[in-house]
């Protein structure tokens, strides 16, 4: 079979047969169509199964000594198994695959990191006898060419060592820095080797090419030399493979005697749209100083600088190396600039936050405090509605480095809470809080304040303000609901809780003052009744018990003031019948039995016969509910 495409459907059918876990199948219609079905073949003994896999495990060695896309794809599967074949007792197998993929010439740096991790942390579990073998095909998979132990060292990830060491996380980063040192005085004395792998080492993922890049700037005799190599190397790899680690380590740690080329080269790449994303490296690794800060502004102004590679700047370590308020000026352009530059600035007034928060030694000197970002944090708010989540949203590659969309908003709600946090007496959080209000109201929908997204941990934002800056918050968002249907719809989902399945869950309309609430009720009575009999919850409280179910002090007063109405009326029907359940939906129902039978006293005629008429209705879905479950366990389609 020649065709690459379908020995890659070959390849993963021969690792299945190598699994040593057992064999189950899935397979029915929607796999395998309308066919006669599939027989399974099950081994009838141990020495049947063994036979079976050390087959499978030969044909697939076959297809790891090819030098093509087949081969590779073989040896990157094949490889993540070996630890499982080992000690399954399949180490001859093994072996013999082994031999004829290093025969073949090629470096099988998964296979090498699977028996490495075996004697690493399992050896104790094997015969003296297999241990030795395995050693040996560790010393026959181990690169001998200078170029393929430096793929091992800096391109792979870091590897345990071949015996079961005890050393401390800070000695086996001592240990990877010594070899990478090693490893850079060896490629200096071979200058065109070196010249040769700066591409490979330039590209694609690299684990410790940072650390290179410092030793080849500190042990090389004349550094300078290696500055356009290695950036002409970055260059020529194409732009979405593009790794600046190498680069970035060599520059920022260039000797003292060479800080004035270093900075003219930093002058270069920010300017250069093949380099400019090394410009945020470098400055982390050497220390950002006040001319960083201009050169990013006018890069993200004139566009040769993507704001995403600015996360590297959304550590508080990093930002400390320069005084506040030039860390202002960076926010200031941040939150103008776009949607992505934003997402880094709210992350990095967040952190500062909550690094704040966590200081436990109080005599320690905090560089950065949030009071000192006040301006900013007020823009932040001010911003929040002109970019949506999706163009806020950080690529996947970002994930490691704590740049989520989750991690963003919380962000974002760690930072106003703060402001927040000093009361109405406070004139910027009476500011923020108005800035909030008009956010709200004059933006599209805007998801940073959704009750319902935000963290639980802590107050969310729209109930904070609406309980803590009821009179500057509620006369915009107020009149905003009564005379706008579109943003009456979208907010009774964000200030009400319909559809929830949460049995106690507290709506934010019920953190405005109620003497607030109702005040604006009797202001607009044609449409605030109405929304607040669809926002606030009908009882006082969501459990099952039918037995003491009371109505909520809220819809009892909407009753005295506004239940004759006809429209408050159909609103609370709507509320009764827009929930979440889990179970018999007829339970959700027997919760109304009481609370309506005290309702047929009310004052208020209006009110006692739309009590009277809603128990028949109720009573009705009860039946009805009732009946369908029944019909759903005589079927069999009842779970509890």
């Amino acid at each position: 079979m020649s065709d690459e495409a379908q020995l890659v459907h070959v390849i993963k059918a021969l690792v299945e047969g190598c699994s040593t876990g057992g064999y189950s199948w899935t397979v029915g219609p929607e796999i395998q169509g309308s066919r006669r079905a599939l027989v399974p073949w099950y081994p009838n003994s141990k020495q049947e199964w063994d036979e079976y896999i050390a087959k499978c495990v030969d044909r697939l060695g076959q297809l790891a000594e090819r030098n093509d896309t087949a081969g590779e794809e073989a040896r990157s599967k094949f490889g993540l198994g070996i630890q499982s074949l080992v000690f399954a007792g399949f180490l001859e197998a093994v072996k013999e695959v082994i031999v004829r993929v290093a025969l073949a010439g090629h470096n099988w740096t998964i296979a090498l990191r699977q028996l490495k991790v075996v004697l690493h942390y399992d050896s104790e579990r094997l015969e003296d006898e297999t241990t030795d073998q395995v050693r040996v095909l560790v010393e026959l998979l181990e690169p001998t060419c200078l170029r393929g132990r430096a793929r091992v060292l800096v391109t792979e990830p870091p590897m345990p060592g071949c015996r079961a060491e005890e050393l401390s996380i800070q000695a086996q980063v001592e240990q990877y820095r010594a070899k990478v040192q090693d490893l850079a005085d060896e490629l200096l004395r071979n200058p065109r080797q070196l010249r040769v792998i700066l591409p490979e080492l330039s590209g694609g993922s690299q684990s410790l090419a940072t650390e290179l890049g410092e030793a080849i700037a500190k042990r090389a005799p004349l550094p300078l030399t290696w500055l356009e190599p290695i950036a002409q190397a970055v260059v020529g790899v194409p732009a979405s493979d593009r790794n600046y680690d190498l680069l970035s380590g060599f520059v920022a740690v260039l000797p003292t005697q060479f800080r004035d080329e270093a900075e003219a080269f930093k002058t270069k790449a920010i300017s250069s749209p093949e380099l400019s994303s090394a410009f945020p490296r470098i400055c982390r690794c050497a220390g950002l100083i006040p001319e960083d800060i201009a050169r990013v502004i006018n890069a993200l102004a004139r566009g040769t600088l993507l704001p995403w590679d600015l996360h590297h700047w959304a550590h508080t370590s990093v930002l400390e190396k320069i005084a506040p308020a030039e860390v202002a000026v960076l926010l200031d352009a941040m939150l103008d600039h776009s949607a992505p530059s934003f997402a880094l600035a709210v992350t990095i007034l967040g952190r500062i936050t909550i690094k704040e928060e966590r200081v436990t030694d109080r005599n320690r000197p905090q560089i950065l405090r949030i009071s000192q970002f006040w301006p900013q944090v007020l823009k932040m708010v001010q911003n929040t509605g002109r970019w949506s989540m999706t163009e806020t949203k950080p690529p996947r590659s970002l994930a490691g480095h704590g740049i989520v969309p989750s991690m963003t908003e919380y962000y974002f709600e760690k930072a106003v809470l703060r402001m927040l946090a000093k009361g109405r007496e406070d004139s910027n959080a009476r500011t923020v809080a108005l800035a909030l209000a008009r956010t709200l109201v004059c933006r599209d929908y805007c998801w940073w304040l959704d009750a319902k997204r935000t963290s639980t941990k802590s107050a969310p934002v729209l109930s904070r303000i609406l309980a803590g800056f009821p009179e500057i918050v509620w006369p915009l968002v107020g009149v905003e609901i009564v005379t706008n249907p579109e943003f009456a719809n979208r907010m009774s989902y964000v200030l009400g809780c319909p559809f929830t399945f949460g049995q106690n869950v507290r709506p934010p309309i019920l953190d405005l003052p109620e003497d607030t609430l109702f005040a604006w009720c009797h202001a607009n009575p044609d449409g605030a009744p109405t929304f607040t009999a669809k926002c606030a919850p009908i009882l006082s409280t969501e459990s099952d018990d039918a037995d003491g179910g009371m109505l909520h002090p809220v819809i009892s007063r909407l009753l005295d003031e506004f239940g004759e109405r006809a429209d408050v009326q159909r609103a609370l029907e709507s509320n009764i019948h827009t929930y979440g359940w889990f179970g018999s939906s007829a339970n959700h129902y027997t919760r109304f039995q009481d609370p309506f039978e005290r309702l047929r006293t009310h004052s208020k005629p209006r009110v006692r016969q739309w009590a009277e008429r809603m128990q028949r209705s109720l009573a009705r879905r009860f039946t009805r509910e009732t009946n369908r479950d029944q019909e759903r366990e005589m079927q069999g389609h009842w779970f509890r």
